[in-house]
């Protein structure tokens, strides 16, 4: 068993230290690749935080029934879908879907 929570806490930061590399990189990019506004930036930006604060909430209301295994197994998949996704999202010319997609990755980061 202990093993098993080094190794979850080892998966937990390097997976936090992956969304911290994001925030010195997406703002200039999303800026002046891809057209967004300041404001739209900063919006993306922060609904990691508000999802986090959220859906934290709900889990721990249900997280008796679910599990606690369970919830950290599937927010650490979830984690890595949304880095994956996040990663990708460079390729996206469209403007609106690259906003689309971003706040959907930040969305689900948070919830993970």
């Amino acid at each position: 068993m202990d093993r098993l929570i080094i190794w979850l806490m080892i998966v937990n930061l390097m997976s936090q230290s992956a969304f911290s590399l994001l925030a010195p990189f997406y703002p200039d990019m999303a800026q002046k690749q891809k057209g967004l506004s300041s404001t739209l930036v900063g919006l993306v930006m922060s609904s990691f935080s508000v999802s986090f604060v959220i859906f934290s909430f709900l889990i721990s209301l249900k997280i008796s029934k679910i599990g606690r295994r369970f919830v950290l197994y599937c927010g650490i998949v979830l984690q890595g879908i949304s880095m994956l996704g996040f990663g990708c999202i460079v390729w996206v010319t469209n403007k609106q879907l690259f906003l689309i997609l971003s706040f959907a990755f930040r969305l689900l980061g948070g919830i993970a």
